[in-house]
């Protein structure tokens, strides 16, 4: 007969234990437990056989094209991405509150989307106080476009109906996902987010560009050091 197995995961960076904490002592958050019942079957249960075996290859087998990297033509921005930005990959840009990713990423942007289809998500600001700094950077371009969103999941949904070019989110830390038992910012929530989006630049040949905020330790920061 299966058994109800009862554990606690913390909310914040889905710590377990089998007894509630007041203090989760992985990312130091107060009363982030809660209670997560499983099913223990009663008797050893066999290997899952529905999946098959993979096929291994040999890379001198592996066929490949020439890349044709996305090139900004601003020079530092092109050097630091080994030459442009390869298609389809995920990019992290991190740095303190206020240091200028968000000035960085639409003067890149708007240079990108001279030749490729770009899509903002502002989680952040509002399109207004966007809208602003574009023209003052004379940053506006017709084939660059803007959303305010943060929902994780309307943003991947958008981008796999109108598969632009670039996926830019600024910040995602701002970002949530729907029905997820961790908070927006969290290092849960996090770690779900940046594997979605992996997942969409891989299988969908889209760019992702995220911005992040880090602490002054040089870690990705969570919902208390916002």
């Amino acid at each position: 007969m299966a058994k109800n197995k009862i554990s606690y995961s913390c909310t914040s960076c889905t710590y377990k234990t089998i007894k509630w904490l007041g203090c989760c002592p992985e990312c130091n958050e107060w009363d982030s437990f809660t209670e997560v019942q499983s099913i223990i079957p009663a008797t050893p249960t066999a290997r899952n056989n529905t999946s098959q075996a993979t096929t291994m290859v040999n890379l001198n087998n592996v066929a490949t094209t020439k890349t044709i990297r996305m090139l900004s033509h601003m020079d530092e921005w092109d050097r630091v991405m080994g030459g442009g930005i390869i298609p389809s990959s995920l990019i992290i840009v991190t740095g303190d509150p206020g240091i200028g990713k968000s000035t960085l990423l639409l003067q890149v942007c708007n240079q990108l989307a001279m030749h490729h289809s770009v899509f903002y998500f502002s989680t952040e600001e509002s399109l207004q106080q966007v809208k602003l700094r574009a023209q003052r950077l004379a940053c506006i371009n017709d084939s660059l476009l803007f959303s305010d969103i943060a929902d994780l999941d309307t943003i991947i949904n958008t981008a796999l109906q109108e598969k632009p070019d670039i996926v830019v989110i600024d910040s995602i830390q701002n970002c949530y996902i729907a029905g997820s038992q961790t908070l927006p910012g969290s290092t849960g929530q996090l770690r779900e987010a940046t594997f979605q989006l992996m997942r969409l630049a891989k299988e969908q040949n889209i760019t992702i560009i995220i911005t992040g905020h880090i602490t002054k330790e040089g870690v990705i920061a969570g919902p208390k050091t916002l």
